[in-house]
């Protein structure tokens, strides 16, 4: 009982202006799932999703509600939204029967907001069960006002041929929000490998493959530390997003190379110039990822096998000039990438 007053008093605090909010009669952005928990991988989604918002429209105002705040109080939420706002529900990996939380909430939005549009930001859709994969796509179908966005060709493809999306018009492939969040971070001395892995039903890469990985580390004589990307039963307030995710990338600037199998962790290694080594996942989406935007950055390299090891090293800590790589390479995806989004959006504020 007591437990549950101190949660439900955190929430209170962390949420205490949407309380407060009035509804205007300006048409607005309505940014939904967004993280209170703390996943950098997630926040750093929520921080670029709203930086690209706010610059391509500087006027319109943008609501932020977590995905915590929807579930205890979407009643709430109902006063906050209107039928002529926009939805955009936060990119990340929860679309699918991998996590229940998350797509729970996203079928509740979809059955109570059906005058709305609505875009799922960047995502890695995954569907063991055919009939839940079935179920979301009468979902989607019968709302018949919703956009998608891609993160990686397999999930362009279910959007098209399991969930029945029609091309070009209501779905598309982009990059994760994240490949185009500037850190404006400069290297420090980079001393040390960081392991930073799943422990999580999306984890696929073994114990005793990590423990190899650890002891080829120790006989080339590069010290390694583990590093994470989230924390179970800890949340962050909005407000203090900015400096957690800036703390994070931090962390990366300081790292010789970066061992995972965390998508999230993978990319802070791309936009912070950070050599960079990557195993898959269960749903694919390290893979999907890095084959289709990351692929063309030299530090950065995905394997299979273990034994590759020895050769992934020399490959991605090969000297070079990164930061100039990885600024070239990010300036692409912002300009060559976001047409799509930006022209679906300018349809509905020309309206």
């Amino acid at each position: 009982m007591i437990k549950s007053a101190v949660k439900y008093a955190v929430e209170v605090l962390f949420n205490f202006p949407l309380f407060l909010y009035k509804k205007s009669s300006e048409r607005k952005i309505i940014l939904m799932l967004t993280p209170q928990y703390l996943n950098w991988g997630d926040h750093a989604i929520a921080l670029s999703e709203k930086r690209l918002i706010k610059e391509r429209y500087p006027d319109v105002e943008v609501v932020e509600i977590n995905l915590s705040f929807y579930q205890l109080w979407n009643h709430r939420v109902r006063k906050i939204i209107a039928p002529d706002d926009y939805i955009i529900i936060t990119g990340g990996g929860y679309i699918g029967d991998l996590w229940k939380d998350g797509q729970v909430a996203v079928e509740h939005i979809m059955e109570t907001y059906r005058g709305n549009e609505i875009m799922f930001a960047p995502q890695t859709i995954f569907f063991q069960n055919k009939e839940r994969e079935r179920h979301f796509r009468e979902l989607t179908q019968n709302h018949g006002k919703i956009y998608a966005l891609a993160r990686e060709e397999n999930t362009e493809k279910i959007l098209k041929d399991s969930l029945s999306f029609e091309t070009e018009t209501t779905y598309h492939l982009v990059p994760d929000m994240v490949m185009l969040l500037v850190s404006h971070l400069k290297d420090r001395t980079r001393r040390k490998a960081a392991l930073c892995f799943r422990a999580d039903r999306e984890k696929i890469i073994t114990e005793s493959e990590i423990r190899y990985i650890r002891s080829h580390l120790r006989k080339t004589g590069i010290a390694c530390v583990d590093m994470k990307m989230f924390y179970m039963h800890a949340e962050i307030p909005i407000w203090l997003r900015v400096p957690a995710v800036k703390w994070k990338l931090w962390q990366y600037t300081g790292k010789k190379v970066v061992i995972t199998d965390r998508l999230h962790s993978m990319i802070f290694a791309a936009i912070t110039a950070t050599p960079c080594i990557a195993f898959d996942n269960i749903s694919g989406k390290v893979r999907g990822v890095y084959e289709k935007w990351i692929k063309d950055l030299p530090y950065i390299v995905i394997i299979d096998d273990v034994q590759k090891l020895e050769q992934a090293l020399e490959q991605v800590c090969t000297p070079r000039d990164r930061q100039a790589i990885m600024k070239t390479w990010q300036n692409k995806l912002r300009t060559e990438n976001m047409d799509w989004i930006w022209r679906t959006l300018d349809q509905w504020n020309q309206a």
